[in-house]
């Protein structure tokens, strides 16, 4: 059995997609080529650390707080509803090892529902994202 040898000071073009998918970024192999030829690395099969740290934050200046805030949404509208409701926050909320009454978590929607349908919109979620800025 051959072993392979990993060289940890660089990286492969195709662990480079896998970590920017991680990240959350849907690239595919033509973008991965598309930003080794604008980090000047388009001729190297492996990436150096410091090219892969100048592509990742490229990559990660590119995605606005906006864009986080929809991304954490998601992991909140557990149904795929385009709405947060008791259920999804109590799904959420056990996945943490957190007990919390149902009240509570009706009280945390009915704060923040403004067209109060008893469910957390993405507007909504924004809107409280925002104010927790402040």
């Amino acid at each position: 059995m051959k072993l392979r040898r990993f060289d940890m000071r660089t990286v492969t073009r195709r662990q480079l997609k896998v970590a920017l998918r991680a990240l959350g970024f849907s690239v595919k192999k033509p973008d991965v080529l598309e930003l080794l030829k604008k980090h000047g690395e388009d001729h190297n099969e492996r990436v150096d650390w410091d090219a892969f740290k100048s592509i990742v934050a490229d990559k990660l200046e590119e995605r606005g707080p906006m864009d986080d805030m929809r991304r954490a949404f998601a992991l909140f509208d557990v149904h795929g509803t385009g709405k947060i409701d008791v259920h999804s926050l109590r799904k959420i909320i056990k996945s943490l090892n957190v007990d919390m009454p149902d009240t509570e978590l009706a009280d945390m929607i009915y704060e923040f529902d403004l067209d109060k349908d008893g469910q957390i919109n993405e507007q909504e979620f924004m809107a409280i994202m925002q104010a927790s800025e402040d």
